[in-house]
């Protein structure tokens, strides 16, 4: 698959599987992804997540987007850098108000987000 029909894809089922490991445990949640580009993957955590943790211990990751229609999956990889620029953060909050509460009362450092730059990818079908 061509990577321009791989990015399509990863644009049109956003909310996607992200796995972790620590301690050699791998944990699997699901998280909506805020940016897919050519070279870079950017999605947000929180400082109080397990994840937030997973990823400062362990820069290795694995997203899985998955169509439950046509039953294609799509595995992304690669190494997390974190986001500090307190103007992303600031953008993310703008555009996701649902978070606005939690920085009001925990302020911005609360927003943890993370990006994959140069990121790989495998593809599956269901045949």
């Amino acid at each position: 698959m061509l990577k321009e029909n791989v990015i399509q894809f990863l644009q049109n089922n956003s909310i996607a599987y992200i796995a972790t490991s620590s301690e050699d445990i791998p944990t699997v949640r699901v998280m909506q992804i805020l940016s897919i580009e050519e070279n870079e993957i950017i999605f947000n955590t929180k400082q109080f997540k397990q994840s937030y943790k997973d990823l400062c211990k362990n820069k290795n990751i694995e997203i899985c987007f998955y169509n439950h229609n046509s039953y294609e999956q799509i595995r992304v990889y690669g190494k997390v850098e974190e986001i500090n620029d307190i103007n992303f953060k600031k953008k993310i909050v703008k555009d996701y108000p649902q978070l606005q509460s939690l920085v009001y009362e925990e302020g911005i450092e609360i927003i943890k987000p993370f990006k994959i730059k140069n990121w790989k990818y495998k593809t599956t079908t269901r045949h």
